[in-house]
């Protein structure tokens, strides 16, 4: 059941009121008795419609539960079991419906004590139906609300405040509606900025980055202010621009104190509009007599803002409207009889005009479907099944909502043309039968060239984006002919291969006469007729043609022609000009630049030397032929860019010639293949060191070379063999004396290691009798002969 309106809106202004009584008169006379404001499929009109309802059930849903409701998320779709609920503030991973990530919380500068919620309208929390989930426009109305209002049992904080500022007028020179408001709803208008569809597809949440004016200061989430001033439905494209509608709710507990409050409107359509005397405590209420069509109502002080007392009847344009809501009983009855025409997109959300689904209105009576979501009517149209919900209010047949699909309908096969230039061409082909939703690639088969892709739309092919349409080779295309040497012309029509345009009357000024051309092989001829001079002779004159060629023209007679050679150094040439009518033509002929060669050569620069090969220098085109030699000095290195200049001489464009630093590689043990490592001593430039044969831990085993380039050794280069086990030392003499040191000894796998017991040996290392010494030698069981 759609609820009674109840809500409070800014002051219309007079153009507003002018406009509203311009319609009222044209829809008396053609269906109504009574005044009407709007039509209601007016999007504006519908709109505030909506959300005067949408106020009410705020103001309903707050006495109900103590508290407001929370946003919902605004990136739910129709087919999501949570679209148009509040979110809650569970656990994600236990409660689907925790969208804190699919709201914005404003808790920044001075509201960090009191934050805002951004989000979509909790429509089914509030208890409307879904036809209050987005505005006329298809984009969701937007929800913003002081988060301390959504906490259980916020209304009976009495010192608790909105944190949203209210202001109307513009950012230069704005006025504070209220200071402190609790929430407001926002339909973004007709361009929609800041909003999403109703059917959120998965695009951004649409929230402006900046306030730069008052339409982007709605979805701006750098501050808590909400706009909400004149509409102005787009007429001002720049600072003043807004086409948004805003509700919004005041101060818990708060009394309305301004003297008056103009503008209060009530009844069908809001036809009545009054003024309310102030000021009022809160719970307190006034009436208000309309001035505009005749009506009472009652209004009531709730949190700072004047609203329409529903829970009293009230009257306006004949009709009453019951306490708590209920059809309004009109005296007399004004049913919607006349047959009407209504049309609806294919989105199925807003009235199309024209829309592709349609359908003739039958009988009506006042009141039906006003209440309970319209009086559903099939679609009539042809190739789309839908259907639409109406409603019948004073003698006007209304739109509620609707859907629009396309019939699952074959396609025909058929004869198609096509011509996606514009110009006088057409390509032609023939589809076979589809089926819905195939598409078709197909190409011409007259005397045109191209491409086209059909697709098969409810029972239609549809020309889809990408074709092309041309004349083919056999055909020539319109363009413009000269003849009698270029003075006369005229514009020669597209013509099939084999036929003949003209005789077609010269357009160039200064002559008279027409002309025929034949076209073969798409090809124009050059047309044939007469040409003559309409008089007129040129003065001497100093022309230009080429590059750089110029001559001075004598005194000619009308139709003649004139030759002169080139003045200018450096180039030579001869231009020819025509005589027309007193103008000379723009000189055609050669021009000529003068070319210098540059000898062959060895060419010094610093300390490198360069072979050049022989360069020229044009002067027609101004290029001259560079070379980049490479140095051969010894000792040195570099090059430098070379160029032929217009003298014949050369030129060096830059320095490139560097000495080679001389270097040496520093001595240190250097590693190669598989475990091998041997010292190797400081050496020059250039030179090597090796061949060097050291055993490396491991048991590897070789000899290598290395060489030093440039300051760096390479990697030496020999051969590496690895697979023995160091075993140890065996015993021997050092110095004259006894060494356990001396002689390793290894093992090849898979030979092993042991040891013989310790015994006493005498040594006679120094030849002075020995001595008894104790000592372990370690031996292998396989010992390798390397």
């Amino acid at each position: 059941m759609m609820p009674q309106k109840s809500y409070m809106r800014s002051a219309f202004t007079l153009v507003e009121i002018a406009i509203v009584l311009v319609i009222i008169g044209l829809m008396s006379a053609v269906v109504l008795q009574s005044s009407h404001v709007a039509h209601p499929d007016n999007c504006y009109a519908a709109t505030q419609r909506q959300l005067a309802d949408i106020n009410a059930a705020v103001a309903s849903y707050a006495r109900a539960h103590n508290r407001y409701p929370l946003p919902a998320g605004r990136s739910r779709g129709v087919n999501d079991p949570y679209f148009g609920q509040e979110v809650t503030a569970g656990s994600p991973g236990t409660d689907p419906n925790n969208d804190y990530d699919d709201i914005d919380r404003l808790a920044s500068g001075g509201y960090s004590t009191n934050p805002v919620l951004f989000g979509a309208l909790p429509f089914q929390t509030l208890g409307l139906n879904e036809a209050y989930a987005a505005d006329c426009w298809g984009n969701k109305f937007s929800y913003v609300i002081t988060e301390s209002m959504t906490a259980a049992d916020a209304l009976s904080n009495t010192s608790a405040v909105g944190g949203l500022t209210v202001k109307s007028g513009n950012l230069g020179a704005s006025n504070t509606l209220l200071a402190d408001a609790v929430y407001s709803v926002i339909s973004h208008g007709a361009n929609g900025v800041g909003g999403v569809t109703k059917n959120y597809a998965g695009v951004s949440h649409g929230w402006c980055s900046v306030d730069a004016a008052i339409d982007t200061e709605d979805c701006d989430l750098s501050n808590a202010t909400i706009f909400s001033t004149t509409f102005n439905n787009g007429d001002d494209s720049g600072a003043l621009f807004y086409d948004d509608l805003v509700i919004f709710g005041g101060v818990l507990n708060s009394n309305c104190n301004e003297s008056s409050y103009t503008d209060r409107v009530w009844g069908d359509l809001d036809a009545c509009t009054g003024t309310v005397t102030g000021p009022l405590t809160s719970g307190g209420t006034a009436t208000s007599t309309s001035g505009t069509a005749t009506g009472t109502a009652t209004f009531v002080c709730r949190n700072g803002v004047v609203e329409l007392d529903t829970s009293v009847s009230y009257t306006c344009d004949g009709c009453t409207y019951p306490a708590g809501g209920g059809p309004a009983v009109c005296e007399p009855a004004t049913d919607c009889s006349t047959p009407t025409v209504i049309t609806w997109n294919a989105a199925g959300e807003t009235p199309g005009d024209p829309g592709p689904c349609s359908v003739t209105t039958t009988p009506m009576v006042d009141g039906d479907g006003f209440m309970d979501g319209g009086v559903v009517h099939a679609n009539t149209a042809a190739g789309y099944t839908g259907t639409a919900r109406l409603y019948c209010s004073g003698g006007v047949i209304g739109f509620w909502q609707g859907d629009c699909f396309a019939e699952t309908v074959d396609c025909a096969g058929g004869t198609v043309y096509w011509n996606p230039s514009g110009e006088e061409t057409s390509c032609m082909a023939t589809l076979p039968n589809g089926a819905t939703g195939d598409a078709q690639l197909v190409s011409s088969s007259n005397f045109m060239t191209g491409s086209a892709t059909y697709k098969c739309l409810g029972g239609a092919w549809s020309l889809q984006p990408g074709s092309g349409c041309n004349f083919d080779s056999s055909q020539c295309a319109g363009t413009t002919l000269t003849w009698a040497g270029g003075a006369c012309s005229a514009s020669f029509p597209t013509t099939v291969d084999g036929n003949s345009a003209g005789p077609l009357s010269n357009v160039s000024p200064g002559y008279t006469g027409s002309a025929t051309a034949t076209c073969m092989s798409g090809i124009w001829s050059t047309p044939t007729g007469t040409c003559v001079s309409t008089g007129g002779d040129c003065v001497g004159e100093t022309l230009t043609w080429g590059s750089h060629c110029q001559a001075n023209f004598p005194p000619t007679t009308d139709g003649d022609s004139a030759a002169d050679a080139n003045v200018i150094a450096h180039f030579t040439g001869t231009g020819t000009a025509e005589c027309h009518s007193g103008t000379w033509t723009l000189p055609t002929g050669d021009c000529t630049g003068e070319v210098v060669t540059c000898p062959a050569m060895n060419f010094v620069s610093g300390s490198c030397k360069y072979f050049l090969s022989s360069g020229t220098y044009d002067y027609g085109t101004e290029i001259a032929t560079m070379q980049s030699p490479n140095n051969f000095v010894p000792g040195y290195t570099g090059g430098s860019d070379i160029q032929c200049t217009p003298s014949g001489t050369w030129s060096a464009l830059g320095t490139g010639c560097d000495p080679i630093p001389a270097s040496s590689c520093p001595g240190g043990v250097l590693t190669w293949g598989n475990g091998c490592s041997a010292a190797f001593s400081s050496t020059a430039d250039g030179g090597t060191d090796g061949p060097r044969n050291d055993w490396a831990s491991g048991g590897a085993d070789g000899s290598a070379t290395a060489y030093c380039n440039n300051g760096a050794w390479e990697e030496p280069v020999g051969p590496c063999a690895k697979g023995y086990t160091f075993c140890g030392n065996t015993g021997g003499c050092s110095g004259g004396s006894f060494s356990a040191t001396a002689e390793p000894v290894y093992c090849s796998s898979p030979g092993t290691c042991a040891s013989m017991p310790s015994y006493q040996r005498e040594w006679n290392c120094d030849g002075s009798g020995g001595s008894l010494e104790t000592y372990t030698l370690n031996y292998c069981t396989d010992i390798p002969s390397f």
